[in-house]
């Protein structure tokens, strides 16, 4: 990056102690943790506790740790920065910063330490969030299950494939005479035909209810869930019979 220019390179600026020692505490902090980025700038408004000079401009500043630079905020001129000489201090004037410098350091800790708890709030509050969107998809798994992708189902091994519904709540789909669906549909008719071996079937529709497919695996998850059934929910499948009259009601 391109260097900015320093003004008047041998002159410094002059603070009282009350800025001195609040921008001493922040040079220590920065010392104390390695030098690096966190503490390297303080942002200073220094209002009339600054002796001014003919050439002074402005009350706000930014300083700069590392290049030992103040800069004007209004006006981006730089001056160089020293740190209070206080071997040249008086005895009472030793005391009285000493008492400043303690009070900026410690409020300083207690900023850290605010800063420290607000970031264990907020830990916690992304790790609840965390929580919370996993007991989501959880229950979206649940509530929103996979529909039927051709794997056998239930003890009679009825490879159930549902066609792509969309937004669509219910759809018939006729497996006979469709090779698509010919694998499923002999399967229906071997166990179909081993209640009913005398029977001439003339149609085989699959019934494919979002509704009823969801209550149908929430129950499926509840009782294969159970210890003493060890994972398996073992379905089976029952033949519901109407009487022809009733077929078209």
């Amino acid at each position: 990056q391109h260097e900015e220019k320093l003004q008047q390179p041998d002159r410094y600026v002059l603070y009282d102690a009350s800025v001195w020692s609040e921008i001493e505490a922040q040079f220590l902090l920065w010392k104390a943790s390695g030098q690096g980025s966190d503490y390297r700038f303080i942002d200073i408004d220094v209002g009339a506790r600054k002796i001014f000079d003919p050439l002074s401009t402005g009350t706000a500043y930014t300083v700069d740790f590392q290049k030992m630079q103040q800069k004007n905020k209004s006006s981006g001129f730089l001056r160089m920065l020293k740190r209070p000489v206080v071997s040249n201090f008086t005895a009472a004037q030793r005391e009285d910063y000493a008492e400043r410098l303690r009070q900026a350091i410690q409020c300083k800790e207690e900023a850290i330490a605010d800063m420290t708890i607000e970031a264990a709030r907020a830990s916690e509050a992304e790790a609840e969030v965390r929580e919370s969107q996993k007991r989501a998809e959880e229950v979206e798994k649940l509530w929103k299950p996979s529909l039927p992708i051709g794997v056998p189902e239930g003890r009679e091994q009825i490879p159930l494939k549902w066609e792509p519904m969309g937004d669509a709540p219910y759809m018939e789909v006729e497996l006979m005479n469709n090779p698509s669906h010919q694998e499923e549909c002999d399967a229906v008719l071997r166990f179909f035909h081993q209640a009913c071996p005398e029977k001439i079937v003339s149609s085989v529709k699959r019934l494919q209810n979002k509704r009823l497919w969801i209550m149908h695996h929430s129950k499926e998850q509840l009782v294969a869930g159970k210890s003493i059934n060890k994972g398996s929910a073992n379905i089976a499948f029952l033949w519901h019979g109407s009487f022809a009259e009733t077929l078209d009601k």
